[in-house]
C-alpha cells in the first residue's frame, strides 16, 4: 500500500507497507522487488520501521505487530514451500 510519494529536487521519499500485500500467490509485490533490486544502490536507503516505532496510538502498534506477523508467517511458509 503506497502511503506517500514526494519529490524535491534530487530527493524521492516513498511510504509503503510491505505486509499488506494483496496479490495472488506467486506474484511479486513492486515493492519487494524494488526493495532487493536497490538494496545495494550506492544513494538509495531503506527504512523498516515495526511497532516499536508507532507512537500515535496503541492501537496502531497492534495492528502494525499483527501485519507483521503474518508477513513472517507468510514468508516462512514460502521458505518450506522451495
Amino acid at each position: 500500500m503506497m502511503r506517500s510519494t514526494s519529490l524535491r529536487s534530487n530527493n524521492c521519499t516513498a511510504w509503503a507497507t510491505a505486509s499488506q500485500v494483496d496479490l495472488p500467490p506467486g506474484q511479486t509485490s513492486g515493492l519487494a522487488e524494488a526493495t532487493r533490486l536497490l538494496r545495494n544502490v550506492e544513494g538509495i536507503g531503506h527504512v523498516v520501521y515495526t511497532a516499536e516505532d508507532v507512537i500515535r496510538h496503541e492501537l496502531v502498534a497492534r495492528i502494525v505487530d499483527a501485519y507483521d506477523k503474518a508477513a513472517l508467517k507468510a514468508a516462512r511458509s514460502r521458505e518450506t514451500k522451495e
